[in-house]
């Protein structure tokens, strides 16, 4: 599913699982016709960079407030955007729209 038509409205929401290349909406208003060209693209695939992947405690913090202390690092996220069968966007940094849990 590309897009959903309701009404007026073209809509584009996470139901749709699909993108295209050349997606044409046919307008008809007061008796005219018009074909109104869409690309939709969508992510294909979504990967995570770390700077380091194993943060380790840091001993001389920990033991001297009794709290403990633990390593930082940067995490980005990158997707691949297709629309289509052809049309392909490699590496888009979308870390600011996407959001990390830890487990």
């Amino acid at each position: 599913n590309i897009a959903d038509l309701n009404s007026c409205s073209l809509i584009l929401s996470v139901y749709n699982t699909k993108g295209s290349e050349n997606l044409t909406v046919i307008v008809n208003y007061n008796g005219y016709s018009f074909n109104v060209p869409f690309r939709i693209w969508y992510p294909s695939t979504v990967s995570i960079k770390l700077d380091d992947n194993q943060l380790n405690l840091i001993p001389e913090f920990s033991c001297m407030i009794d709290v403990n202390y633990y390593q930082s690092s940067n995490i980005w996220a990158f997707a691949n955007f297709n629309a289509g069968t052809s049309l392909l966007i490699e590496n888009v940094d979308v870390t600011k729209i996407v959001q990390f849990q830890l487990l």
